[in-house]
C-alpha cells in the first residue's frame, strides 16, 4: 500500500489524495508477511482474507489482482 505500482488498482489516486490531506501511508505489509508479524505481536486467531477473494465469495466473480487490498481480523 505504501508504493505506487500498476498491481493494486487506485493506489496513485489513494496515496496522491492522503497526502494532500496531510495523512500518508505510514504503515503497509505484503498479506503474506502479516500474519507472521501479527503473530510476533502477541495476537491469535489471525484471519486474512484477500479482497479478490472476498469478491468470489460473495459476487461468485473475480475482477480484482490476486495481490491487493486484504482484511486482517485477529485476537488479542
Amino acid at each position: 500500500m505504501l508504493v505506487e505500482n500498476d498491481e493494486i488498482p487506485g493506489i496513485r489516486d489513494n496515496i496522491e489524495r492522503l497526502k494532500t490531506i496531510g495523512e500518508p501511508y505510514i504503515f503497509g505489509m505484503e498479506p503474506e508477511y502479516m500474519e507472521l508479524w501479527l503473530l510476533g505481536k502477541g495476537f491469535q486467531n489471525i484471519r486474512l482474507c484477500l479482497l479478490s477473494e472476498l469478491e468470489m465469495m460473495y459476487m461468485k466473480t473475480s475482477t480484482l489482482p490476486t495481490k491487493t487490498w486484504y482484511v486482517v481480523t485477529a485476537a488479542c
